[in-house]
């Protein structure tokens, strides 16, 4: 029986910080389980933690048609999410039970909440952005509210519109469970450098990120390879966020800017629909890597504005240009313009040629530390270990 179980459903994004967190609580001399989607089992189980697959692959179960259609769209998202996961429920239910049972305390991302309430977990979310009720900050689905009451019921209406797209069965039923869970732990893993903690939050309320490994960063020999032949590349991913539609003409887009000012690319291939086929020698495609590794020899990072990216951006010193998609990745935008460190955002539908080459050409020279806090998250969940 586990002292803790991390239901760490969704991306890599959502599954390395708790891979860091659970080899701090290792460390500790507690014992750690991760339950998440199968495509990150070699990820986790080669620092040696525990593993246990929640409803298969995302990559075998992907309606790619769909997901485009909802990347424009976050509450699109939520509904496709729901159609592509409602198949196979009845086996995420089995396998977060297994996972869970007799575990001293459950820690669950932002969707691990999901089958954790409908099961009636006693759970700790932990969520990667806000999303507790505040006057200060708005939902990052609602951006153009301005801070206050209207910033307040913005999160209101986001858990309202997001808790019912997502759960199936009596919603009602669901709902008192969320209720019972209202004056309990809540961790959010992101840096306050970046985004202060709310102050109308209530104290069970912690913000303890980012959580990033500490463990010695895998070099990749290819990619080695490429660095000795010329300047320090220009990273460009977006996650495990497809690019759209069009990925072979999105693909020749960036390339092109690449050329045109005068850079070297490493282009992250991602769900698969980027950086198809035959490359130009100053290009080299791959698919995961370790950027901590990777980053600190690149000129800039290029991404979606995932929390997770941005940090190890960050965290290399090597200044990022964002492509925010929805949701969170627009927050982060905004803030790390707002404290300038990086150049413009661009929007993902104003993503071209031009604007790209503008965005390196105008990169900025401000630079900050972000600590690594998962030790601190650490001894935050010893102390509610049951």
């Amino acid at each position: 029986m586990p002292d803790v179980v991390c239901l760490a459903l969704g991306s890599r994004g959502d599954v390395q910080p708790f891979l860091a967190l659970a080899l701090e609580l290792q460390a500790r001399g507690r014992s750690v389980l991760i339950a998440a989607l199968g495509d990150y089992k070699e990820l986790v189980e080669k620092e040696g933690i525990p593993f246990v697959t929640v409803g298969g692959r995302i990559d075998e179960r992907l309606d790619w048609d769909l997901v485009y259609q909802s990347q424009r769209n976050p509450w699109e998202l939520g509904r496709v999410f729901r159609k592509l996961v409602l198949p196979f429920l009845e086996q995420v239910m089995d396998d977060c039970a297994k996972a869970c049972d007799g575990a001293g305390l459950v820690l669950a991302s932002t969707l691990g909440l999901v089958p954790a309430y409908e099961l009636g977990l006693d759970v700790v979310p932990v969520h990667f952005h806000p999303m507790g009720a505040t006057r200060e900050v708005p939902s990052v689905h609602f951006p153009w509210v301005p801070k206050g009451t209207l910033s307040y019921v913005s999160h209101v209406l986001h858990q309202l519109f997001f808790w019912r797209l997502l759960v199936s069965g009596n919603w009602f039923r669901w709902a008192r469970r969320v209720w019972k869970h209202q004056d309990r732990a809540v961790l959010y893993a992101y840096p306050q450098e970046l985004l202060p903690r709310p102050t109308d939050w209530p104290q069970h309320v912690v913000v303890c990120g980012p959580w990033t490994l500490s463990t010695e960063a895998e070099s990749c020999p290819k990619i080695e390879l490429f660095l000795k032949k010329g300047p320090a590349p220009v990273y460009i991913g977006f996650g495990s966020l497809l690019a759209g539609p069009e990925p072979e003409s999105i693909t020749r887009m960036l390339i092109e800017a690449l050329e045109l000012s005068g850079n070297r690319g490493i282009l992250y291939k991602g769900w698969g629909d980027l950086a198809q086929g035959s490359m130009p020698s100053h290009i080299l495609a791959i698919d995961s890597v370790d950027h901590r590794w990777l980053f600190p020899h690149c000129r800039a990072v290029v991404t979606h504005g995932g929390i997770g990216t941005v940090t190890a951006s960050l965290q290399a010193q090597t200044p990022p240009v964002l492509v925010p998609f929805f949701g969170d990745q627009k927050l982060w935008a905004e803030q790390l313009n707002r404290n300038n460190l990086t150049s413009f955002p661009i929007p993902r539908r104003r993503l071209n040629k031009e604007n790209l080459i503008r965005a390196l050409g105008s990169l900025s020279p401000r630079r900050i530390q972000l600590p690594n806090r998962a030790a601190m998250a650490a001894q935050k969940v010893e102390e509610l270990i049951t």
